[in-house]
């Protein structure tokens, strides 16, 4: 995951790596959890997503930040226990838009993740995954799918940052 033409990420399970110079060298991101579920970023603005306690064992989520490319990251902030993020969206310099389990709804940050809020989704019951994206926060898309069959998925637009959905 590149963040800009020289600053990415490499991560699965329990590795992460960053790079300053486009991909010539690597190194350790600097902190070790349980598992790295998500990276994402744009600019020099990166997020990392990961679950600090051993496999098994009920905890919350953790997010960081980063406003230097992964050079320095903040202390860790956790999400709701039992929410397992899937997929996020960087929203500028300062927001990080989160889907996932086990309901399906979404969490975003507007404030570099001082504050979290909870958005309802407007997903069926039935979904296996809700899959989301926004360019500024308050426009935002989810898309549900239901099944693996062709056109079962249903996508959802909301213009006011998750209050009402179409």
């Amino acid at each position: 995951t590149f963040i800009n033409s020289n600053d990415g990420f490499e991560y699965g399970s329990t590795g992460a790596y960053v790079t300053h110079d486009g991909g010539r060298i690597w190194k350790a991101v600097g902190f070790q959890p349980s598992w790295f579920g998500l990276i994402k970023g744009r600019g020099t603005t990166a997020w990392v997503i990961s679950y600090p306690c051993p496999k098994g064992t009920l905890c919350a989520f953790e997010v960081r930040s980063s406003v230097d490319a992964g050079r320095t990251w903040t202390a860790p902030q956790r999400l709701p226990i039992g929410y397992s993020p899937d997929y996020g969206a960087a929203i500028g310099d300062n927001g990080l838009l989160l889907s996932g389990g086990p309901t399906g709804n979404i969490e975003i940050t507007l404030d570099r993740g001082a504050t979290w809020s909870t958005v309802a989704t407007p997903c069926p019951a039935n979904t296996m995954r809700s899959v989301v994206t926004t360019a500024d926060g308050i426009e935002l898309w989810d898309l549900c799918q239901t099944d693996v069959k062709p056109g079962t998925s249903k996508l959802f637009i909301s213009t006011d940052g998750g209050r009402s959905w179409a």
